[in-house]
């Protein structure tokens, strides 16, 4: 039983190691300071990102959701870890879709972005429904 426990322990413990360094060390995105002040966004596209290389939600869909939720055009980003992808709501006249995939991927080179997609918003509110 202790062999169990201690097993179980050690293997938690590595999970946790895997995270903070494939997750929490990698280096910073170009995007903006979060203390800039975006403006107003009129969201006109949903974009939609399929997203390789995340190994957790807390540090990496996290990470991944708000760097893209600090650049100038993006209402709202949402990243959903278990299917593996991003949905941007943005205004298409200040960021288009390969900014999104640049700024993904330049957070770490473990993640690839290997689909995407993008469909009109008839309203321009900053809710995903």
């Amino acid at each position: 039983m202790n062999f169990m426990i201690k097993h179980l322990f050690i293997s938690i413990l590595l999970g946790l190691n895997w995270c903070i360094i494939g997750c929490f060390g990698q280096t910073k995105s170009q995007v903006p300071e979060s203390n800039t002040i975006k403006p107003k966004v009129e969201v006109n596209q949903k974009a939609y990102l399929q997203i390789e290389g995340m190994v957790c939600e807390i540090g990496c869909a996290k990470r991944i959701e708000s760097d893209l939720n600090d650049v100038i055009g993006v209402g709202v980003a949402e990243v959903n870890f278990a299917q593996e992808q991003a949905t941007i709501l943005f205004d298409s006249r200040h960021i288009q879709l390969d900014s999104f995939i640049d700024i993904v991927e330049s957070i770490s080179d473990q993640y690839k972005v290997i689909q995407t997609d993008t469909k009109l918003v008839e309203t321009t509110g900053n809710s995903m429904d």
